[in-house]
């Protein structure tokens, strides 16, 4: 797999497979209890679905699905793209242009 490839990948979708908690929601977002700390109370870990990109509001990071692999599990981008490669994941689907 190749980050191109990667970055298809439905990062909600991916998260609510390997079971983190959702919070709210909405049109254009989605909130999780951070992976990066436990017991959180107020969801701050936000995905903006249309970009498929996160935001650690906790933390002040975020990045794409590579950059979440590589934090959560202290690797590199060549490892990142192997964990995700094992795996099978629903793509993103891009909004095609008119």
């Amino acid at each position: 797999m190749n980050c191109k490839k990667a970055k298809q990948i439905d990062l909600a979708s991916y998260l609510k497979k390997q079971g983190f908690k959702t919070g709210k929601t909405y049109t254009k977002d989605i909130w999780f209890y951070s992976p990066f700390r436990n017991n959180e109370k107020t969801p701050s870990f936000k995905i903006d679905i249309n970009k498929n990109v996160w935001y650690d509001f906790g933390e002040g990071i975020g990045g794409t699905i590579i950059d979440f692999i590589m934090k959560y599990n202290n690797c590199s981008i060549k490892e990142a793209l192997i964990i995700l490669s094992e795996n099978t994941f629903p793509v993103h689907q891009q909004k095609k242009l008119l």
